[in-house]
């Protein structure tokens, strides 16, 4: 019996000590909880799961807000779905609580009327909001639909109430931290007994001017009637510095102001016929002052609109160190952005600044070089067959209609550009793309292509896949030495940059050699000769790539000889970035990957 009883307690103890160190089961489930807070709600903010499983919830954000990160601590992704964002939270294993970091998008702009009168009852202060998720600079309210003055014509913003500070233009766009206001500027009419007009269809057609003003504003009415047109001659050798053409006028005729003394002429977007012919002989014209008064249309027209937007990154990076690449669409399409922006993550920006190879090249180069410092590498990739981008043209064409579609989003940089650098065709060009506008537009916009596709990621490049490519192909490649023959102009702008401490590196743009004339395809080491001598010769320019790692064939293209398909751009761009890496060890500004 005593020893039953001694086993019995044994067995007792071994079970006891079995339980004690055995853990509780596994729970079956566990719960995340995503915290409310302000400028969100959450469809479901609590969901059960088995442990190692992903967690998704739901968010509306108020507008102008997004959702930019969480302190969970594991791996997390943000994605937008339907207008909601959703937040999926990876292998969740324990009962989790998160809370939700959100940016504002929203820019308040306070408009103060500075001595006008309201023009919509809402008084002499105006405060407008802007939604930058895409838009990093908002476009200005145009004033003219806010605000009024008999006998002034409203001609900018200024930070200043006297003028004394940062203009802004009617509609062009501003950066904004948080919030700013801003004053109207207004222009006194000059004096009406000293113009001569006559009137037709109850409208005053201006035929001649008495005056001796500095500054020459234009009145909107004349007798009673609206101002529509400047006849022809009119203001013939004018002694006028400046002249602020009215929202009213409509056209401006043949030698308006030839032989004016004219440097600074402003005017409004919904003008119908202005060109350069209405200025002949006016040798000091240097500044154009647009305002926008019609709502854009770019982005419906035109893919060269992003033009703006690529501007705008280079305006809110200055200081930065950064790779400005700039080339015709073979650049655009053809770097890779962000295996760029990741091979030199870190050390550099990248910007793609690339665009269409037939609009005027010295036009943007121009625009370019007021946002350019000395931290800056440009990396250009000219055409080699483009007479456009090796700066053969440097005139305005009918095909510069397409940079017009980007500068309404923001007149202001046409206003940093001398118009005495161009070879003519501004104002003609820039009234081809007036004729083709039409109503519909939003400054909010962003554009889209007929299937879909956006052409402007977060470095300026094509964001959308290419695979496939098409039957035909269009355009040409010429390997043509007379290209290369006198490349000064080019060298002059170049010098625009250095002068501001950049340097340059020159690479090659992709030749599709199948569309190269059959006697010319011999040519490719005597242009990559040509080429190295041109260039190298140049001050602060080096030439960092050799031709023949550039020669691609019809089957890497997409649909035309200047865009590769993404597999071949992806090399393209391993090319440009060895080279380029190459080129910046040389210089001592790339040590040990850094």
């Amino acid at each position: 019996m005593k020893k039953l009883i001694t086993t019995f307690i044994i067995l007792t103890a071994a079970l006891c000590l079995s339980s004690c160190g055995k853990k509780a089961p596994p729970s079956t489930e566990v719960t995340a909880l995503v915290m409310d807070g302000e400028h969100y709600t959450i469809e479901v903010s609590s969901v059960s799961l088995k442990p190692g499983s992903d967690a998704s919830f739901l968010i509306e954000t108020d507008s102008g807000y997004e959702v930019t990160e969480t302190d969970y601590t594991g791996e997390y992704r943000i994605s937008l779905a339907h207008g909601l964002t959703k937040l999926e939270l990876v292998d969740v294993r324990y009962p989790t609580r998160v809370r939700l970091t959100l940016s504002n998008h929203t820019r308040t702009v306070t408009y103060i009327a500075n001595g006008g009168d309201s023009a919509t009852g809402e008084g002499k202060s105006v405060v407008r909001s802007y939604d930058i998720s895409y838009h990093t600079r908002p476009n200005v309210s145009i004033g003219t639909d806010i605000f009024t003055w008999e006998g002034y014509t409203l001609t900018c913003w200024n930070t200043e109430p006297d003028g004394t500070g940062d203009r802004v233009g009617l509609g062009s766009r501003v950066t904004v931290s948080d919030s700013l206001t801003l004053y109207a500027q207004w222009a006194k009419w000059t004096e009406p007994e000293l113009f001569t007009y006559e009137i037709s269809d109850n409208a005053a057609r201006i035929t001649g001017y008495s005056g001796g003003e500095t500054t020459l504003v234009i009145p909107e009415a004349l007798g009673g009637y609206p101002v529509t047109v400047i006849g022809e001659s009119a203001f013939k050798d004018c002694g006028a510095e400046s002249v602020i053409l009215p929202k009213s006028i409509v056209s401006v005729e043949k030698n308006a102001f030839a032989g004016a003394k004219l440097r600074v002429l402003s005017f409004f977007d919904n003008i119908e016929y202005i060109t350069d012919g209405c200025f002949a002989g006016c040798d000091n014209l240097s500044t154009l002052r647009i305002s926008a008064i019609e709502d854009p249309y770019g982005y419906s027209f035109r893919r060269e609109s992003v033009l703006a937007d690529k501007l705008d990154l280079l305006i809110g990076t200055m200081g930065e160190k950064r790779l400005v690449f700039f080339g015709g669409c073979s650049m655009w399409y053809n770097l890779i952005g962000p295996d760029a922006q990741k091979a030199f993550d870190g050390s550099f920006t990248v910007i793609n600044m690339g665009l269409n190879g037939v609009t005027s090249s010295i036009f943007q180069m121009e625009l370019m070089a007021n946002f350019i410092t000395e931290n800056d590498i440009i990396i250009h990739t000219p055409e080699i067959s483009s007479s456009q981008q090796l700066l053969l043209a440097t005139g305005l064409s009918k095909y510069d209609d397409k940079l017009w579609c980007a500068m309404e989003y923001n007149y202001d940089l046409v206003s940093l550009l001398d118009m005495r650098r161009f070879d003519g065709g501004v104002l003609e060009s820039l009234r081809l793309y007036l004729d083709k506008k039409k109503p519909g537009g939003r400054y909010t916009d962003i554009y889209h292509d007929s299937k879909g596709y956006e052409y402007f990621d977060e470095t300026g490049s094509i964001p959308y896949y290419r695979d496939k490519s098409a039957e035909k192909l269009v355009d040409t490649v010429l390997l043509d030495p007379d290209y290369l023959s006198d490349l000064s102009r080019l060298e002059e702008e170049y010098g625009l940059f250095t002068e501001r401490g950049a340097r340059i590196y020159v690479s090659y743009a992709s030749i599709d050699i199948e569309s190269v004339p059959e006697e010319q395809q011999g040519n490719i080491a005597l242009m990559g000769k040509l080429y190295t001598e041109k260039f190298s010769c140049m001050h602060g320019v080096a030439v960092i790539s050799e031709i023949y790692d550039f020669i691609y064939h019809d089957a890497d293209f997409y649909d035309t000889v200047y865009h590769l398909l993404t597999i071949p751009a992806q090399n393209c761009t391993k090319v440009w970035i060895r080279d380029i890496k190459s080129q910046l060890s040389r210089d001592g500004l790339w040590v040990d990957g850094k």
